[in-house]
């Protein structure tokens, strides 16, 4: 049984599995930002598009490659906690995504990821 970090890596879907039908997921959202110091900026993921990532899912995380307008950049899905109840993951959006795509909170903007390959 292949372990790393008590993460039990046996019931991945194979990369034959149903990965190369996922296909990119595209969507519209508007750009949040955490009420915290030092807040992380992010996109909510409708949960629609959840139930089927989970079993990629290592630990807590999904790990991903998103897209948005001519940047592209390798990331995790993350849980977003239990303050939103249409939105249970999220994509952080690094100040180097937003200063090249100029984003800021409040936007809307259309993003799109796929499951990143091992």
């Amino acid at each position: 049984m292949a372990r790393f970090l008590d993460f039990d890596f046996l019931d991945l879907p194979s990369e034959s599995d149903s990965l190369q039908t996922l296909g990119a997921i595209s969507f519209t959202a508007t750009v949040r930002q955490f009420p915290m110091r030092n807040p992380w900026v992010y996109v909510a993921v409708p949960n629609e598009y959840i139930e089927k990532l989970l079993p990629y899912r290592i630990g807590s995380l999904i790990p991903i490659t998103a897209t948005t307008g001519g940047s592209q950049w390798e990331t995790s899905l993350a849980p977003i906690g239990k303050t939103d109840p249409n939105h249970s993951h999220f994509i952080p959006l690094k100040a180097a995504i937003r200063k090249a795509e100029s984003i800021k909170v409040g936007d809307k903007i259309k993003i799109s990821f796929e499951i990143r390959k091992k």
